[in-house]
């Protein structure tokens, strides 16, 4: 009986680490009400797996042209960044461009001028941003910075691509359930006007009726 049973490995591999930790984000991202609640969870084991000191998640908000930036660190801290115009940050290159794009010394960066004091403050030394996108919608981007200036890890790149995609496909969701209320509200409202003028219509027949009945 012993002889079939499933052998765990007891030290997995990084890649079936990467790929465990995908599935989880994965049923994570799809039971969450929000993005953002579920990024609150996933950031330790993401950020853990990776040896990365930030996670951050830049939506493009089209009204103020602008990124809007959250972030989690390793020490669980969490808050958000100042908004930044969409060519002074990272992220908004990457969400523009729909291209990663990395930065591998935040103290050598002259791209971004404003957006690498930043990270700086936050300890981090080289940065990765990828756009997080679907076919039909451009979203923003995710970023992850670790706290050593270094080349970027294209296993790092290519995870965080995947994390990237979900984010994307549950904000699409998101976006076209709201859609999805917002019609059938309309559909509510459509309802009860056609409803009262039916009852309007009537109404001078009743009262032409009452009035013939009364002579």
């Amino acid at each position: 009986m012993a002889e079939n049973a499933v052998k765990l490995d007891p030290d997995p591999s990084p890649e079936s680490r990467r790929y465990r930790l995908l599935l989880e984000i994965t049923d994570l991202v799809a039971r969450s009400k929000s993005l953002k609640e579920a990024f609150g969870e996933l950031a330790a084991p993401v950020l853990a797996l990776t040896g990365s000191e930030l996670l951050n998640l830049s939506l493009y908000d089209m009204h103020r042209d602008c990124m809007l930036t959250h972030y989690w660190k390793r020490n669980e801290e969490s808050g958000e960044f100042e908004r930044f115009p969409v060519d002074e940050a990272a992220t908004g290159w990457a969400w523009k461009h729909q291209e990663p794009i990395a930065i591998p010394d935040t103290e050598r960066e002259q791209r971004f001028p404003t957006w690498a004091p930043v990270l700086l403050d936050h300890g981090v030394r080289s940065y990765v941003a990828i756009p997080m996108s679907t076919p039909a919608q451009q979203f923003g981007a995710l970023g992850m910075g670790k706290n050593v200036a270094q080349a970027v890890d294209e296993e790092d790149v290519e995870f965080l691509s995947r994390v990237a995609l979900m984010g994307a496909l549950a904000l699409e969701k998101e976006k076209y359930y709201r859609l999805y209320e917002e019609q059938q509200s309309l559909a509510e409202i459509s309802r009860e006007l056609s409803s009262t003028f039916e009852v309007e219509k009537l109404l001078p027949a009743d009262r032409k009726s009452t009035r013939l009945n009364s002579s």
